[in-house]
């Protein structure tokens, strides 16, 4: 059963758990769509791996790039429900624009449709990675409007790839229009800041953000640029 079937058999505003183990050998589960979390107070919890972020004992390897004809969805995992938990799993993947489309929206969108708005997401013990060296996109994890109370707890967000971003987009995390209060704790940001002027790790939302908070977090620079939050 995929994590998808899992999610559509689950029930909403149950709090309902999604149990995921580490495949033979540790090797990734290829994503072909997203996976889409659209019921209130689902958990989806990887266990039987190890405690390191940055393991490959449950990863989610992205679609990426794709040939014409071959349409993409715009993001990995897309959060519509609220209070949905996501922890202890790994999403690696590309973005931007192939032949069969273009994944706009990052690793992880916090949104809204039509089960609702994914207010109160709450992340932890994750990574988040995108392996390319090219990204002319949004950011890793994206919102496009009022969402609010998202938490990361030991979160890792990065890319180490060479120039990875271009000047006037959001490298790694964009916060809401509208929203507020999103708090990060104890996460590591590691960014290549490319060889342009200004590249960005955190672009700020507008209207009533209220706060974004960082506490005890590592922001990390392995370029030569110059990088600006």
């Amino acid at each position: 059963e995929t994590v998808q079937q899992a999610v559509d058999s689950s029930r909403d505003n149950n709090n309902d758990h999604i149990m995921i183990i580490p495949t033979d050998g540790g090797t990734a589960r290829a994503l072909t769509t997203s996976v889409d979390l659209n019921k209130d107070r689902l958990h989806v919890v990887g266990v039987g791996a190890g405690v390191n972020n940055q393991s490959y004992g449950i990863t989610f390897n992205g679609f990426g790039t794709t040939a014409a004809g071959t349409p993409v969805d715009t993001e990995l995992f897309n959060v519509t429900g609220a209070g949905v938990e996501i922890a202890r799993i790994r999403v690696l993947g590309t973005m931007g624009t192939s032949g069969g489309g273009t994944v706009s929206n990052g690793l992880l969108r916090a949104g809204t449709g039509s089960s609702g708005t994914a207010h109160d997401l709450w992340v932890h013990d994750a990574s988040f990675e995108w392996n390319q060296t090219t990204q002319s996109e949004l950011a890793m994890v994206t919102t496009p409007g009022t969402v609010h109370g998202a938490r990361f707890d030991n979160v890792w967000f990065g890319n180490a790839s060479t120039g990875a971003e271009s000047a006037g987009n959001a490298g790694l995390v964009q916060l809401p229009h509208g929203g507020k209060r999103w708090v990060f704790n104890d996460s590591t940001f590691v960014y290549n800041s490319g060889s342009v002027a200004v590249d960005q790790v955190i672009r700020a939302g507008t209207g009533a953000t209220e706060y974004a908070m960082f506490k005890n977090c590592s922001f990390i620079s392995l370029g030569t640029g110059l990088i600006t939050s």
